[in-house]
């Protein structure tokens, strides 16, 4: 037995003194990847402000890509205005009409969102007479009314006619001119 623990710690002696061991290989693999965002890029085209109504004189005082602010002057209880606008997507992703705004450039708040009255069109949806404070948030509550712009598409046409609340009566809101801007908010399409 001697013998055998004998020659077990000679052979690993032997073996350290050699510097013997053993080896494994190794190897990886990588994945390299490029991902580009899209681009939400919408803008006013074309714009127009006109009036329906005798006597009342509508213009756009300015415009730039994304908001466009007007003034009506002479509105009267039951007169009307019409807005007209193009909106384009040179984006590289579909845009979907969030909200609308329309804010009084002046800060005054004689002129209510609750005096007016919109109709009219936005893309293919019908905008069917309502108050103006009901018309900005109406589209968070219309899905599917085809209102998506897609990118390098036709633009998605405005069509709206204002009216003055044709119930006012009084001289509360004589010569009192209305300057607003009115701003379209979007989103991208699959929020």
């Amino acid at each position: 037995m001697k013998g055998t623990k004998f020659v077990a710690s000679a052979l690993v002696a032997g073996m350290m003194l050699t510097g013997a061991g053993y080896a494994y290989w190794t190897d990886s693999v990588a994945i390299s990847n490029t991902v580009s965002t899209g681009e939400l890029d919408v803008s006013l085209g074309d714009s127009t402000v006109s009036e329906v109504s005798n006597y009342v004189n509508a213009s756009v005082v300015s415009k730039t890509e994304k908001a466009l602010s007007y003034e009506v002057k002479n509105l009267y209880p039951g007169a009307s205005f019409k807005l007209n606008t193009t909106i384009n997507n040179s984006g590289s992703i579909p845009a979907v009409i969030s909200s609308v705004s329309v804010d009084s450039t002046d800060g005054s708040d004689t002129l209510s969102k609750e005096k007016i009255y919109v109709s009219g069109t936005v893309g293919g949806h019908t905008i069917n007479k309502m108050k103006l404070s009901q018309f900005e948030n109406h589209f968070s509550y219309v899905p599917g009314a085809n209102l998506q712009l897609n990118p390098n598409a036709a633009g998605m046409n405005v069509n709206l006619t204002f009216e003055l609340d044709s119930s006012l009566a009084g001289n509360d809101f004589e010569k009192t001119d209305l300057s607003q801007v009115f701003t379209v908010n979007f989103k991208q399409h699959n929020e």
